[in-house]
Order: structure tokens, then C-alpha cells, then sequence
């Protein structure tokens, strides 16, 4: 019971987006901070200075997902090289062992074939 507990409560979100969260957060408050402060000759003037800064966050954000999804490439990139060389590997390891099969596979052969002589010797004399 205490582990449901502990698993309801544990944090989502990682270090690094609540850094990034923060970052939005500070770049929010420094735009509305500058938009109260600064005189602005007239309301067109402030809204591209906040569109700007709309623009600003979106392409963060777009940065920041652009970032992710290329981790996850190659994340995915690598494991499938992983799963390659353990399936050659794997290969390798079956066909080593067909080998060592087929050679213990001979030599019982041509023991049963001297076996054969010499019965087939003992029975023609």
C-alpha cells in the first residue's frame, strides 16, 4: 500500500523540463515585466513587442521537441544496431555450433563406414 502511495506522489516531470519550464517561466515574466515598464510610442508597438515574444516561445519549444525527438532517433538507431550484432551474433554462435555439428556428424560417418568395411570384410572371407 505505502508503494501506491509513493508512486501517486512521485514527481512527472524531470530535472531537465523543469529547467526548461523555468527558463519559459523567467523569459514570461522578464516580457511582461518590460511591457508594463517600457512606453511604448502607441498599442501596435506593444503588441509585435509581445508577439515577438510569443514567437520567442514557440520556437523554444519547437527547439526543444525538435532536440527531443533526435535523442530518441538515435536511441532507437542504437538499439536497433544492438539487436544487428546480437542477431549476428547469434548467427554466428548457430553457425559454429552447425559446424562443430556436421564435423562430429563426419567423423561418426566415417567411423560407421570403417565399421562397415570390416563387417562387410569379416562376412565376404
Amino acid at each position: 500500500m505505502e508503494q501506491q502511495y509513493i508512486d501517486l506522489i512521485k514527481p512527472v516531470l524531470t530535472q531537465q523540463t523543469l529547467f526548461q519550464l523555468t527558463q519559459l517561466k523567467v523569459f514570461v515574466d522578464a516580457s511582461l515585466k518590460e511591457v508594463v515598464s517600457k512606453n511604448f510610442e502607441n498599442d501596435e508597438e506593444k503588441i509585435r513587442y509581445l508577439l515577438n515574444a510569443l514567437y520567442n516561445i514557440r520556437d523554444f519549444v519547437l527547439t526543444q521537441s525538435a532536440e527531443n525527438s533526435t535523442r530518441l532517433s538515435l536511441i532507437s538507431q542504437i538499439e536497433e544496431i544492438e539487436r544487428k550484432i546480437e542477431v549476428g551474433n547469434d548467427l554466428e554462435k548457430s553457425e559454429t555450433e552447425l559446424k562443430e555439428k556436421t564435423k562430429e556428424d563426419l567423423v561418426q560417418d566415417q567411423k560407421n563406414l570403417e565399421t562397415r568395411e570390416e563387417f562387410e570384410g569379416i562376412t565376404n572371407s
